[in-house]
């Protein structure tokens, strides 16, 4: 079940998973879905950049975290992004794969890419969670209201996982022959490798914090703008974090719970069925959904009906509750 639960995690919402996936481990699938070896990701890389299109660069700028060499071209990653984007401008999940590398790459200036994944899709709030998280870590007080500000008058956190997830398979399996399965099964690893800030809200909303009545305000806004976006774990994140903020027993409060139930039912059958998530069947059969669904929880609600799991928690299913620090 672990890599499922990557595929999940890729939004970084890490306490919730750690959460739903505790006492989990790989020994517990025994068919487990299979990643790529080493050889075939340099075999794969060098046919990728040799391709040169832009799906084939955005697969081999996350290749090339894997390469032998990586850590003495720290800087190799984002370049090959950056022609990737190059190549096609207008396209949203490029802009944000570019983002995400250059706050993975020392060398690149942050500022001036979460501007420019801004006027790209300007209704997504994805890039002030970096400079949230950037403003909380230097003390900045100013920048911690801007990008709270800023995500909280977003429309939603894209991550537009889906499209490129697909996109970049299909490049690996058509470009370096690479069985679609297993491509998107390193490409899952490989996102996850790169985790999202959502810390920062949780920091930025700490209980003195809320006790400013606009910082509250904010906050309420910041979380349901999360609830609307396009993973799974982030959703969920925004869900439990609006749950937080508003007065237990409220309508409010009641309403936000009963939002978050289904996809908390969704993990927690992927929690208790890893021998059939994490198999090669399972990975085959998300490899074939990716490309017909936009967000990550249709995808997954897909694949639990191909799977014979039933995706809708019963009236009687009651949740775990969860004790981590939203």
């Amino acid at each position: 079940m672990m890599r499922f639960a990557r595929s999940v995690m890729t939004t970084g919402a890490v306490l919730v998973v750690v959460a739903i996936i505790a006492g989990c481990s790989r020994q517990q699938a025994p068919a487990a879905a299979v990643a790529a070896t080493a050889a075939q990701l340099h075999g794969a890389y060098t046919a990728l950049i040799n391709a040169g299109d832009a799906d084939s660069l955005a697969a081999a700028a996350l290749t090339a975290r894997t390469l032998a060499d990586a850590a003495t071209h720290p800087a190799r990653a984002l370049a090959i992004a950056d022609r990737a984007l190059a190549s096609a401008p207008q396209r949203a999940d490029l802009t944000f794969l570019d983002l995400q590398l250059c706050e993975a790459t020392p060398s690149c200036d942050p500022q001036a890419a979460e501007a420019h994944q801004r006027e790209a899709d300007p209704v997504n709030g994805i890039s002030w969670l970096f400079a949230l998280q950037r403003a909380g870590k230097s003390h900045d007080a100013a920048g911690v209201r801007t990008a709270l500000a800023g995500l909280a008058g977003s429309q939603r956190v894209d991550r537009h996982w889906t499209v490129l997830a697909s996109r970049m398979t299909a490049a690996m399996a058509g470009t370096a022959g690479l069985d679609a399965s297993i491509a998107l099964s390193s490409l899952i690893d490989l996102e996850a490798a790169l985790p999202m800030p959502l810390m920062s809200v949780t920091n930025a909303c700490s209980e003195e914090a809320l006790q400013n009545p606009q910082v509250l305000a904010q906050c309420r806004q910041a979380a349901d703008t999360l609830q609307h976006a396009d993973t799974i774990s982030m959703a969920m994140y925004g869900n439990r974090l609006a749950v937080r903020l508003w007065p237990r027993g409220s309508a409010r409060n009641t309403e936000i719970a009963a939002a978050g139930r289904e996809l908390a039912y969704q993990m927690d059958v992927m929690r208790r069925n890893p021998e059939r998530l994490d198999s090669p069947k399972a990975l085959q059969i998300l490899a074939s959904l990716y490309p017909h669904y936009a967000t990550e929880q249709s995808v997954f609600r897909a694949l639990y009906f191909n799977l014979g799991l039933q995706p809708d928690p019963p009236a009687q299913w009651r949740e775990t509750v969860f004790t981590g620090r939203f």
